[in-house]
């Protein structure tokens, strides 16, 4: 779903990867205006992928790290 519709997280200015997404509405760009705050992002996938492949990066190397 994450990649046909637009959606938020919470408390990403945190550092982490919210698992945790919020859908708007198909087609309905209204509710995103009124319903979430000022300074809340929408995402679609294309633009929120990258930020999960950043974080899989970190975490493999975090890991190998304590592997040894």
């Amino acid at each position: 779903m994450l990649k046909k519709r637009k959606f938020y997280v919470l408390k990403e200015d945190e550092g982490t990867v919210p698992k945790l997404f919020y859908l708007l509405p198909e087609n309905d760009d209204y509710f995103a205006i009124n319903s979430v705050a000022k300074d809340t992002k929408i995402y679609t996938w294309d633009t929120y992928k990258p930020i999960v492949e950043k974080a899989k990066a970190k975490r493999q190397a975090q890991w190998k790290a304590t592997a040894k």
